[in-house]
């Protein structure tokens, strides 16, 4: 069975941010809390919900607004708290995001609509931001793949 579109989607994005020169250590999809020991940094893409904005036309393309959670997570042993360890992260996921709005061919377009911080001090101090992303795409007349 091929993958949804939805899928797709957030696999691109994992392929976008973990490509050849990753902007982590580690670019997961959809993993739990927290990052391994050990691991400096860490990015978690996360599919939050999607809102069809269909054609108004029997057998037209259906238009998606899916909402991508980017989790940019850092961590450091004996170093500052919070924002200030996970803002070089993303800063580089914006960044590497900002620079291809249709990512990769698979949206219509892209924008950040939020992003929220969280400290995670399970073994050590760590950052969280999390990015919203909100993707304009298409899938084929009735259907989600």
């Amino acid at each position: 069975m091929s993958a949804t579109g939805f899928q797709r989607l957030a696999a691109g994005i994992v392929a976008m941010l973990g490509g050849a020169v990753p902007v982590a250590a580690h670019v997961d999809r959809a993993r739990g809390r927290p990052i391994p020991q050990g691991v400096p940094s860490a990015v978690v893409v996360r599919l939050r919900g999607s809102t069809a904005e269909s054609g108004r036309m029997a057998f037209a393309p259906v238009e998606w607004a899916t909402q991508v959670l980017v989790e940019c997570y850092a961590a450091a042993p004996g170093s500052a708290a919070g924002e200030a360890l996970v803002d070089p992260l993303l800063l580089a996921v914006h960044d590497r995001l900002a620079a291809d709005p249709q990512l990769g061919g698979l949206a219509r377009d892209s924008e950040i609509q939020q992003i929220a911080w969280d400290i995670d001090s399970a073994d050590l101090p760590a950052g969280c931001a999390g990015l919203l992303l909100l993707v304009r795409h298409r899938t084929p007349a009735a259907s989600i793949f």
